[in-house]
């Protein structure tokens, strides 16, 4: 009985490429495996020579590998134009996996910035097949545009880094207001007391104070009355005597 043929299981990507192939597994699995097309791809289908060689394709937009159950793969990128209807096709698949990447349509957003990544070596793969000076152009835009991301985000990771440091920073110093709040508030809160204090005695001697003016007034008032009772008294005594 023959042995079942193993059948490649390659990530996905919008890059095109030509089939797998086992690079390394065992003799088993090699001999159970075979290349979907082994024959390299001829732009145009032409027997001309191709504009690109396989080699500058491979510089330009190097092979993949995976590995999976059955062993190491290879992939590399097809040197096989797309036709008019295969563009209008991808542009639907990109549209299809834009939804079920469940991409944002404005913002950040990793799948969507994956998936036009893989359209724009797509782009390029295309274009190198027709001008490869156009080609290398365009590589040389894609590798710009990267750059400028990796900067980017390299000036995000350090912005927010310093950006904890600083809430550490201020957290600390937090700590600290806190705690001089919290004294602050408790000096207070003794002062309060301290004037509750005082206001109630300065109530008690006012009331004191009050009490024996009031008490003064009243002796006053009787010596007088006493010394007017003593005139009045010495002033009969003396119409008596004349």
């Amino acid at each position: 009985m023959s042995e079942a043929a193993v059948t490649p299981s390659p990530p996905f990507s919008l890059l095109k490429y030509d089939a797998a192939m086992l690079v390394d597994a065992d003799a088993a699995t090699k001999a159970a495996a075979a290349p979907l097309d082994p024959k390299p791809n001829k732009a145009g289908g032409s027997h001309s020579d191709p504009l690109v060689t396989p080699e500058i394709m491979k510089a330009m937009l190097p092979s993949r590998e995976w590995r999976d159950e059955n062993g190491k793969w290879q992939q590399n990128v097809s040197l096989a134009p797309s036709s008019r209807t295969e563009v209008l096709e991808l542009q639907e698949f990109l549209a299809e996996n834009l939804i079920k990447e469940q991409a944002k349509k404005v913002g950040i957003c990793a799948n969507r910035e994956r998936l036009h990544a893989q359209l724009f070596d797509e782009i390029i793969r295309q274009v190198t097949l027709a001008c490869p000076e156009r080609g290398l152009l365009l590589l040389r835009v894609r590798d710009e545009i990267r750059m400028t991301i990796e900067a980017y985000q390299a000036l995000y990771n350090t912005s927010l880094s310093f950006g904890i440091r600083k809430t550490v920073v201020a957290e600390a110093g937090t700590q600290e207001v806190e705690d001089k709040m919290a004294a602050l508030q408790a000096e207070i809160a003794e002062l309060q007391e301290e004037a509750h204090q005082w206001s109630h005695r300065s109530m008690v001697l006012q009331h004191h104070h009050a009490t024996e003016r009031e008490k003064r007034l009243k002796q006053q008032e009787n010596v007088v009355s006493a010394l007017k009772t003593q005139i009045k008294h010495f002033d009969t005594f003396a119409e008596m005597n004349k």
